[in-house]
């Protein structure tokens, strides 16, 4: 199954119910080269199952992330990064990506 890597720049996002008593927090996971890069698994979905772990990961700008950053996404068999920012801002800091990894 491939897994995605969300990096959202500067975007905002808005988040309900994100106290609800039985959500949990996404799992920081810690890097060198970016900030706020989480497994978002675990989180309930509209159809009353869980988003699973482990699949889906989210990040700030991962333009500058060091080679063992690199080495953990390819660890992770992360294969597709989904970007949100704007094209002039990609191309002003452009993704730093694994191997195997495209967007």
């Amino acid at each position: 199954m491939k897994k995605a890597l969300l990096t959202f720049g500067l975007l905002t996002l808005q988040v309900v119910n994100l106290f609800a008593q039985d959500m949990q927090l996404p799992l920081l996971i810690p890097m060198e080269g970016a900030v706020n890069f989480r497994d978002v698994g675990g989180y309930d979905t509209s159809t009353g199952k869980k988003v699973l772990t482990g699949r889906i990961f989210r990040s700030a700008e991962i333009s500058t992330l060091a080679a063992n950053d690199l080495k953990l996404l390819h660890d992770l068999h992360i294969t597709s990064v989904i970007d949100f920012r704007g094209t002039a801002e990609a191309e002003k800091a452009p993704d730093k990506l694994p191997e195997n990894a495209w967007t």
